[in-house]
């Protein structure tokens, strides 16, 4: 039977030189930041989406002692797409309540502009994947595992 294991964990069996970084302009925004860069030129009723996205994308560096530049690949990559979809659900209509005012909200698309914002590209998941080293529990492999 498998163990629990924290981001932490992990993080302790990854060369964290491999991973993506994000933009240093993009992090001294933080996520307030990104969020009003991201909301900014759409329609009111996508703003909530937005917030809500970024923050899900933010996750992991609540959770992890790594630096936050480092813990954002964890999302912010090819599958991020893939898991925003799987939560937030596919693209929907929304309506403003004052204004009556309608749009589409796309979460992937969402979520393509912040991780393109943040890095000025779309990591590939493979990246993240070839960063780690061992998993938890288990010796360091070498690095061309």
């Amino acid at each position: 039977m498998g163990a629990s294991y924290t981001v932490d964990d992990w993080f302790e069996h990854i060369d964290l030189d491999d991973l993506p970084t994000a933009l240093p302009r993009r992090l001294l925004v933080g996520i307030e930041g990104v969020t009003q860069m991201i909301s900014q030129p759409l329609p009111q009723p996508m703003h909530s989406a937005v917030s809500e996205v970024v923050e899900f994308l933010f996750l992991p560096s609540r959770f992890a002692a790594a630096p936050i530049e480092k813990t954002l690949s964890i999302l912010m990559n090819s599958m991020g797409l893939y898991l925003v979809r799987q939560v937030f659900g596919p693209p929907v209509e929304v309506r403003d309540r004052n204004s009556g005012e309608s749009c589409v909200v796309d979460y992937g698309w969402i979520t393509e502009a912040v991780i393109f914002a943040m890095y000025g590209r779309i990591p590939d998941l493979r990246e993240v994947v070839q960063a780690v080293r061992a998993e938890p529990g288990e010796e360091q492999r070498s690095p061309n595992f």
